[in-house]
């Protein structure tokens, strides 16, 4: 049941994630917003219909463009340790390490070049044309694939896999007709782009029976990896050289993935699903890959989960599969019914993306990526750590702490025993009432002294994981603040009403007044604290009278701190962006004073500018102060013109 209920917050995460909107593409509107469409924009049409490029991508042609728009952030080689890396309030992707490259499709880099992650402060590069955006994502790709792995590759591609694939990865080779299902052509970019090679690796590795042996007793990882880097580069422009062929040159075969070779390699309870008006009969195949690398144990089980309208059908579990392939059959295909994988595994819990089926078709293949397992949760970073303070009543300060936490490492971190602490999070001496906005203390949660653990596993990824904890503190105009810091934490912003009460601090920085549905907040930002710091402030005065607070009536703070147009969702989506802002609207000089640089009227349009604007009509719509009409032709302007920032 602890499984269960820990799982949930992530399937819904997940089942959000297949929306029309996330962070990644856009800034969050507020709950009850319906997203605006942008009509006709340029935007649109360089991302319209299948994601994959026209002709072969140029790794080389990608150099400057990446030298020039990448490096100040990525670094040279795509270490995340660019000279700008230290100025941003969240860690730099290291897109030039194998491990983060391995499980991302080109399709996805493709995007996020497109779109940016206004979350991570990454801006849109659509002033670059398409086919230089397809540049970028190779020489991305180049920078973990040196030419020596290519080339072992290679080799190793001709002795194992070209009597199937052909010598030039074509899908022609000369065992190709006599198989049951056509192999795959390495060089189509439609299916390539979508393809990562951490899909490529499990399908070598284990294999795809009948149509595809195993190679795992045959080939190391190393040589597996190098298999993928020689496959990727066969998509690319003036990379891996044609091989001449041995035989004849065989009829061009019909293209499949390899997840289509998966398909025609299961049993079928229903080989021509019935159809009856908007629901058939089909298919779940849910592959398992390991993401740090090795075997999946044949007896890990799986769990298929059905969603009508965000709400649970049912469930389903296999406990057996072949190869890592379970196969979940005579699964009624309703129009729009969302189905999700979640995996246990070594002690943590993982899950799929979400897959919307279609009646029409009566296969859907689902991926799940595991981790094998460490208990040292010093690797742990918190990219943020958020705090709002309210005191509505003026003998309580109520308190909202807001963590986003990466794991930079290849493994998941787990507890060292079922059911105990992974991560440790100190609250301050004398906290009460303390609540969570997702999962229950005694569950989830366990209180300990100096604070609470949370029991649930921490996969790998960047900004992957949020705690959002509520507690309270006696207040009687003075209260100094002192929490210990357990985790490496890149940025701190600490906001609180701007109502007759003082917040100073050495270790904080007034980072200036912020309006939030016509409430003024004052906002604190701290950088870079480590481990066995301590976070201290000191809090003064009488608050006001509360008129000027979101809190009224009835309203508890923890609601209003998590959504509803709140503080919660400037807090996850803004505070940070803020604080960046307004130190990068300063420069000082070599007297020491500082001096604000003002954007000039004749260049382009301030990014930073334009999501503050973005942000502020969120919250007007939120407050009832605009007509939805209106709101959404402001907010499709605002989004077209950040669009188009050079």
């Amino acid at each position: 049941m602890k499984r269960i209920l820990a799982f949930l917050p992530f399937v819904f995460a997940l089942f959000l994630s297949a929306c029309s909107f996330s962070l990644a593409a856009d800034i969050t509107p507020p709950p009850g917003a319906k997203q605006p469409v942008v009509q006709s924009s340029a935007q649109e049409a360089a991302t319209s219909g299948p994601l994959y490029p026209l002709v072969p991508p140029d790794p080389a042609a990608g150099a400057s463009n990446f030298a020039e728009k990448c490096a100040p952030c990525h670094g040279e080689a795509g270490l995340g340790n660019g000279p700008s890396a230290t100025e941003l309030p969240v860690p730099v992707g290291a897109i030039g390490t194998a491990i983060v490259a391995r499980h991302a499709t080109p399709a996805e880099w493709y995007t996020l070049i497109t779109n940016g992650d206004l979350e991570r402060q990454m801006p849109p590069f659509g002033n670059l044309t398409d086919r230089q955006r397809w540049d970028l994502v190779a020489y991305v790709y180049s920078l973990s694939a040196p030419t020596d792995s290519i080339s072992l590759g290679q080799e190793l591609y001709q002795a194992n896999c070209a009597q199937c694939h052909g010598s030039n990865g074509r899908g022609d080779g000369a065992e190709a007709a006599n198989l049951d299902a056509a192999p795959r052509d390495f060089t189509d970019q439609a299916l390539m782009a979508e393809t990562s090679a951490a899909s490529m690796y499990a399908a070598i590795v284990q294999g795809i029976d009948p149509v595809m042996p195993a190679f795992a007793q045959e080939l190391n990882d190393a040589k597996v990896w190098a298999i993928t880097d020689y496959l990727r580069s066969l998509t690319f422009a003036n990379q891996a050289q044609p091989v001449a062929q041995d035989q004849p040159e065989q009829p061009a075969a019909p293209t499949a993935t390899l997840e289509a070779e998966a398909t025609a390699s299961q049993p079928s309870d229903t080989a021509e699903p019935e159809t009856s008006g908007t629901s058939a009969l089909g298919q779940v195949i849910v592959t398992i890959v390991n993401g740090t690398g090795g075997d999946i144990p044949a007896d890990t089980s799986v769990t298929l989960y059905a969603f009508d309208n965000m709400q649970m059908a049912f469930t389903q579990t296999l406990t057996t599969g072949e190869n890592g392939v379970y196969t979940f059959g005579n699964i009624e295909m309703l129009a729009d019914r969302a189905f999700l994988a979640g995996v246990d595994y070594s002690g943590g819990t993982y899950g799929s993306d979400v897959v919307t089926a279609d009646p029409s078709v009566p296969v859907i293949n689902l991926q799940v990526t595991t981790y094998e397992t460490s208990t040292d949760a010093s690797v742990l970073i918190a990219d943020r750590m958020h705090i709002f303070l309210d005191l509505t009543n003026p003998e309580v300060l109520q308190v909202t702490e807001i963590y986003i936490i990466s794991n930079p490492t290849d493994r998941s971190i787990v507890s060292a025993e079922a059911g105990g602490a992974v991560a440790f999070f100190p609250l301050p001496e004398g906290y009460q009432d303390l609540t969570f906005g997702e999962g229950m203390l005694g569950e989830q949660y366990l209180e300990v002294p100096g604070g609470f653990v949370d029991t649930v596993s921490v996969p790998p990824g960047m900004s992957q994981y949020q705690v959002v904890a509520f507690f309270t503190l006696p207040y009687d105009r003075r209260l100094a603040f002192t929490q210990d810091v357990s985790m490496s934490t890149s940025a701190v912003v600490v906001m609180i009403p701007d109502d007759g009460v003082n917040l100073s601090g050495d270790m904080l920085q007034d980072a200036g007044q912020r309006d939030i549905q016509d409430v003024p907040y004052r906002m604190y930002t701290s950088n870079n604290l480590s481990a066995g710091d301590k976070l201290s402030f000191d809090i003064t005065g009488n608050p006001g009278s509360g008129e000027t607070s979101l809190i009224s009536g009835n309203t508890s703070w923890q609601k209003v701190a998590l959504g509803a147009g709140g503080v919660g969702l400037v807090l996850l989506g803004v505070g940070l962006w803020l604080y960046q802002r307004n130190r990068s609207a300063s420069t000082i000089p070599a007297d020491g004073a500082k001096t604000s640089e003002a954007v000039s009227p004749t260049s382009a349009e301030d990014t930073e500018a334009l999501m503050d604007a973005i942000i502020a009509l969120d919250d007007q719509y939120q407050a009832g102060e605009l007509p939805e009409d209106a709101y959404r032709q402001r907010r499709a302007e605002l989004k077209e013109r950040l669009r188009n920032q050079p």
